[in-house]
């Protein structure tokens, strides 16, 4: 017989006695998995990847092609990276330059493989569970050595940049965050998105996890990337969703921001 091991939370809520559950007990719990799960066929899925873009274009806008990038401009070791990672909270003067920009970029979310014959996604850098990648990402510039400035879209199938905004909107930005003095502090921003459909239709309350999962991972490249680069970097959970949302012109729903990251020069 085999046996189930349960805690006394979990008795309790089982029993209908919800009221000192908080939130976050509720939502892990009911994103767990059971061998009792339906699930979605894979020609099911396959059908609705093929209906949902794999990235967000905007077309329109002026499109910025990136340099072509090489992990050879990554000179440090993995080891190295580990050990030399710090969050730096301040940053030089120097304008963060445009082969720098697009070796972050790809480091984080880039395809490094051509289509899957079976699904027709791109592969990136970071793991993703069903390689569904539901996250997208945009770039807020203030300093770059080509003048750039405004909010950006990063285009990972064209590796490019879509200038959505010619104005950084700073102060708007400042007032995101809950230490709005890092504004003045990073001249480039990175924002995670994540479209949540594109997870959640295979994998239910599990998808929303697996988001977040790769946020985390893409966060940890950018840190990577950024060392390897002799620049500073500081991940940044600090912030107001509605008004970063807003910022991005996210619904936040549909569409949300799920983690921040500031990069400068040292």
């Amino acid at each position: 017989m085999r046996r189930h091991v349960t805690t006394s939370a979990w008795n309790k809520f089982r029993d209908g006695d919800h009221r000192e559950a908080p939130m976050w007990e509720l939502y892990h719990e009911n994103s767990k998995i059971s061998r009792f799960d339906s699930r979605i066929s894979e020609e099911a899925v396959v059908a609705q990847m093929s209906r949902l873009s794999e990235t967000l274009y905007f077309p329109g806008y002026p499109h910025i092609p990136l340099p072509p990038w090489s992990p050879a401009t990554l000179t440090m070791s993995v080891g190295e990276a580990v050990q030399m990672r710090r969050s730096s909270r301040e940053s030089g003067d120097n304008p963060i330059s445009i082969g720098q920009i697009s070796s972050i970029l790809a480091a984080a979310y880039g395809v490094t493989r051509g289509p899957d014959p079976a699904t027709s996604r791109s592969q990136r850098s970071v793991p993703s569970a069903g390689a569904l990648y539901p996250l997208e990402m945009f770039v807020s510039l203030d300093r770059s050595d080509t003048g750039l400035s405004g909010l950006f879209h990063y285009n990972s199938i064209l590796h490019e940049l879509t200038q959505i905004r010619s104005d950084s909107q700073r102060e708007l930005l400042a007032d995101c965050l809950t230490q709005p003095e890092l504004c003045s502090a990073f001249p480039m921003f990175v924002f995670i998105t994540a479209i949540f459909e594109r997870s959640i239709f295979k994998y239910a309350d599990r998808g929303y996890r697996f988001s977040l999962i790769e946020a985390g991972h893409v966060g940890q490249n950018i840190s990577m990337a950024c060392t390897s680069l002799d620049l500073g970097s500081l991940n940044i959970g600090g912030f107001f969703d509605r008004e970063m949302d807003k910022y991005l012109n996210l619904d936040g729903i549909t569409q949300s921001t799920i983690y921040v990251a500031g990069v400068g020069t040292k």
